[in-house]
């Protein structure tokens, strides 16, 4: 006879478990790949083109050298993709639903043979988990940042220390954020050995940077960091609706009223409550999703279902309704799957077409300022000018604009832009709602529209896109026109 204690063990998720988290993760990778990938994805595509190129880390071929990324680990995947002839796009596929699959599996494993209940509805939660797999489709190594940090803590909680530390390692030069974690993994690991191990890639990391960018910080956080009152402001609302996409919020409520007893599940929360504060003192991100909060997300989760198994002995239908919960709240973005794709069509669809066209009809040497310049920038292949400083250090030291209500869109320099005089200019992201003659110029754009030097050296002109749109850009009277 098992005593009362040991029944959930024995009524744990079974052999099946495993197949129906994998097809759930299957159905929400099928759903969600047309959603991505992100304008930042193309970004990381270009600088990996260049490096085998050109040997330099710079976004234009022979440009200035400066770390407009916070992926490094997927930059190099992405460059040997490339290297080995494999298309980005398949990269971002694979390695997203593996993660994600990954992830679900992990939670099953978690536990060993000594599996509860508890371990199924989490496995199903991460499988199901909208804002996961729409961050497994926009790619920048998000959803393998997560199966990353998922395998950390069940490695570590099965004394593997050493092999934890590399695995939290690898995860930090996916998701900066993740760094905060590092301390709270030589808490849990108790061993020298253990710590120097994790440390010993973010270490090279750093001498890296330092060596080639002359600096131990990347350039997004110069341009992105803002007053600490306004990043607090902007990190509470990133809260609040990564809480509302994913529950992480709630989540992180309930581990704090209803703890796991292990020691190394107690110094996971600690570092996951640590990460989550640490994303609302740099302010968030602007995308869609909680893309800084998803990477502890399956830790999170996994960490209430240690911290619920011990409970389904005397309440398992209590337990059952929460776990029912928290899975509608990793489902209920279901509901936003048309927003999700009408963006992707609206923005990166339409900027793909722009490069395209501009790889077509722009004569050798022509120079493009603009403010998206992933997907631009990828197709054409052009001289860039990135108007909102992430690949170059030219608006560090512009003071923000707190007007700006978009993270991480603060700083402008008209002044700059104009100086670099460009063959061309985009505004208003390519974009004209209101018909191919229209523009919307977007906040940061304004001081450059109503520049003196703008309105008398650069003069409208259409740019034929099939399928779509002409797009209306400002073409430098003395300079190259477009064929």
């Amino acid at each position: 006879m098992h005593s009362a204690s040991e029944r959930p063990a024995s009524r744990g998720p079974g052999h099946l478990a495993w197949i129906v988290a994998a097809l759930c993760a299957l159905g929400i990778w099928l759903l969600l790949r047309d959603s991505g990938p992100c304008d930042d994805e193309y970004i990381v595509w270009r600088y990996a083109r260049n490096q085998l190129g050109t040997g330099g880390l710079s976004f234009s071929p022979y440009g200035e050298e400066v770390e407009g990324f916070t992926c490094p680990l997927w930059l190099v995947l992405c460059a040997l993709a490339l290297k080995l002839s494999i298309a980005p796009l398949a990269l971002v596929a694979f390695t997203g639903l593996a993660s994600t699959l990954g992830s679900a599996w992990i939670a099953l494993a978690a536990r060993g043979r000594a599996r509860a209940e508890s371990d199924f509805w989490c496995a199903l939660s991460i499988a199901l988990c909208v804002a996961l797999g729409y961050h497994a489709a926009q790619g920048l190594g998000t959803a393998l940042a997560a199966a990353l940090v998922a395998g950390w803590y069940v490695l570590l909680a099965r004394e593997r220390r050493n092999l934890a530390g590399l695995v939290l390692g690898a995860a930090t030069l996916l998701r900066p954020e993740l760094l905060v974690l590092l301390l709270f993994h030589a808490l849990g690991a108790r061993r020298v050995l253990a710590t120097l191990v994790a440390l010993a890639l973010p270490l090279c990391w750093f001498w890296i940077r330092h060596e080639t960018f002359g600096e131990w910080l990347p350039n997004t956080y110069y341009v992105k960091q803002l007053p600490l009152g306004a990043e607090l402001s902007f990190g509470f609302a990133y809260l609040g609706r990564a809480t509302l996409d994913c529950g992480i919020g709630a989540l992180l409520l309930l581990l704090l009223v209803v703890r796991p007893q292990a020691r190394v599940a107690r110094t996971a929360l600690a570092g996951a409550l640590a990460v989550t504060a640490g994303v609302v003192w740099v302010g968030g991100d602007y995308m869609f999703l909680a893309r800084f909060l998803v990477p502890i997300l399956p830790l999170v989760l996994m960490l209430c279902a240690d911290a619920l198994a011990r409970f389904e002995a005397g309440a398992r239908r209590r337990v059952r309704l929460l776990w029912i919960a928290i899975l509608l709240l990793q489902l209920w973005p279901i509901a936003r799957l048309g927003e999700l794709r009408d963006s992707q069509r609206f923005y990166e669809q339409r900027w793909i077409a722009i490069g395209r066209a501009l790889a077509e009809h722009a004569p050798r040497g022509w120079k493009l300022a603009t403010s998206p310049i992933g997907a631009i920038g990828w197709y054409s292949k052009l001289e860039m000018v990135d108007m909102l400083g992430l690949t170059n250090r030219a608006l560090r030291d512009v003071p923000p604009d707190l007007s700006i209500e978009l993270k991480g869109h603060q700083r402008h320099d008209a002044h700059w832009v104009l100086g670099e005089r460009p063959d061309g200019i985009i505004l208003g992201n390519g974009i004209s709602p209101r018909g191919e003659k229209s523009l919307d110029v977007n906040a940061w754009e304004k001081e450059l529209y109503l520049d003196p030097r703008f309105q008398s050296d650069y003069e409208p002109r259409l740019l034929p896109i099939p399928g779509q749109l002409s797009l209306l850009y400002f073409q430098l009277r003395s300079g190259q026109p477009l064929h």
